[in-house]
């Protein structure tokens, strides 16, 4: 689905977010097999949950463990992303 994936230009500004970023940033280097592998952000529009999700996902290109993303968008609901949200992430990983 068009615009569901990393946007590099939305992260969270320096120093915003710090408490809730310093709980997941363990969580990507963790490799437990307990360990979930979905992080799932919820949460009343406007709280800032596409800007960490993609604070997190860059942490996580840039530590080379990125398997895919997938972020929903209030402004592209006429796409249907929903009904993508499969086809996009085997994309993803079809292409690393």
């Amino acid at each position: 689905a068009a615009g569901a994936g990393l946007d590099t230009s939305k992260r969270c500004l320096q120093g915003t977010q710090n408490g809730l970023l310093s709980e997941i940033k363990p969580w990507i280097r963790t490799t437990g097999e307990d360990v979930p592998r979905v992080l799932w952000l919820s949460g009343t529009a406007g709280k800032g949950k596409s800007y960490i999700a993609h604070t997190i996902v860059s942490w996580s290109n840039e530590l080379g463990g990125l398997g895919a993303c997938f972020c929903f968008d209030i402004t592209r609901q006429a796409d249907h992303p929903n009904e993508k949200i499969f086809t996009t992430i085997a994309r993803d990983f079809a292409e690393k």
